[in-house]
């Protein structure tokens, strides 16, 4: 019995050898194949001014088949990488809040890589969240580009089919138009915050967090009854979202702005927050949508004057008063309207 059981390890060790020689050799046969391209584009590139048209044609094709199948082989290495130092990092037995440990890690491999941790990370997702896709559209959807976008969309796997069908009836349907496609894509309805909070279940659960923070004053010490003021004060932000309106969301808004003289839609949402009115920034951007259609709001920036050469997009934009407007700009002699510039009049 004993001889059997010193047998097992060594033919499996024997097996495991076996197979790691067989591996080895196949890596080696690959990656010898890659390498040998570094060459071949020297050669190739010579060789273009004596080609006919049709090879040029060809060889383009050609090339752009080794750049599809480079990036699906990046994004699984990456796949691999931050698959293992997962298994890495979870297996020393402690809790890695936030992934900060695997980021870590990862980042060490990706410093060695010349890329960051996040493009492992973004190129792993893809793998993982795409494989199957990616095997079944890649003679259509040869670039990442397609993948990355389908990513950023509400459903990823209806905008990846989306996209294949666009580019096989299409075939200049490019990286860009599947970017625009996302951005167009009409979200799902949400309803307003005012009429969530209306309902049974929002009131109900708003009304028990009343009567839990009342329940707290009668225990409060007496030495430090300054802390009733303080739930006081919790009640009343309670109380404000119970009894929300869209007027009332309009009117914290315009006191935030003229508060301050004017606030960018970032700064107007940590304003809120720091004064404890709350709503999501989806609804925030309508709100300021509405009152800058109503004419309550301006949406200002620092005009041409103040566009710096060097600086690309979107001028930094706030919003003011729209009475401010007033004080700023003569009204447009043609539309009566007040503009920055008079090339901004859209009258004939």
């Amino acid at each position: 019995m004993s001889a059997v059981l010193k047998a097992v390890p060594e033919i499996a060790d024997k097996s495991e050898a076996v197979r790691q020689r067989r591996v080895g050799k196949a890596l080696t046969n690959v990656i010898t194949q890659i390498n040998k391209l570094e060459g071949i584009e020297h050669e190739v590139i010579a060789l273009l001014p004596s080609l006919s048209d049709d090879q040029v044609m060809e060889t383009r094709n050609s090339a752009r088949l080794l750049y599809a199948s480079a990036w699906k082989i990046e994004i699984a290495c990456d796949a691999e990488i931050w698959d293992r130092t997962t298994k890495a990092v979870n297996g020393r037995g402690n809790k890695d809040e936030g992934e900060k440990g695997i980021l870590a890690a990862v980042n060490k491999r990706a410093h060695d890589l010349g890329c960051s941790g996040r493009t492992v990370y973004e190129n792993a997702r893809i793998h993982r969240r795409f494989k199957k896709k990616i095997e079944t559209t890649c003679n259509i959807l040869d670039d990442k580009g397609f993948f990355q976008a389908a990513l950023a969309s509400e459903d990823p796997d209806v905008a990846i089919e989306e996209f294949a069908k666009m580019r096989s009836e299409n075939p200049f349907f490019r990286v860009a138009d599947a970017w625009r496609w996302v951005r167009a894509a009409p979200e799902g309805p949400k309803e307003d915050e005012t009429k969530v909070l209306a309902t049974p279940e929002a009131q109900a659960w708003l009304s028990g967090l009343h009567t839990s923070l009342l329940s707290h004053i009668p225990t409060v010490p007496e030495s430090a009854a300054f802390l009733k003021h303080m739930i006081q004060a919790i009640d009343g932000v309670v109380l404000h979202q119970s009894e929300r309106t869209v007027e009332g969301d309009c009117r914290v808004i315009m006191e935030a702005i003229e508060e301050t003289g004017g606030l960018s839609g970032d700064d107007l949402y940590d304003w809120q927050i720091a004064h404890f009115y709350f709503m999501s920034e989806d609804q925030l951007k309508a709100r300021l949508l509405t009152m800058v259609a109503n004419k309550e709001l301006i949406e200002e920036d620092a005009g041409k004057a103040g566009k710096q050469a060097k600086r690309r997009g979107k001028l930094p934009q706030w919003y003011e008063p729209y009475y401010a407007k007033r004080q700023k700009y003569d009204p447009c002699k043609k539309c009566g309207e007040w503009h920055r510039d008079p090339e901004d009049c859209m009258e004939d």
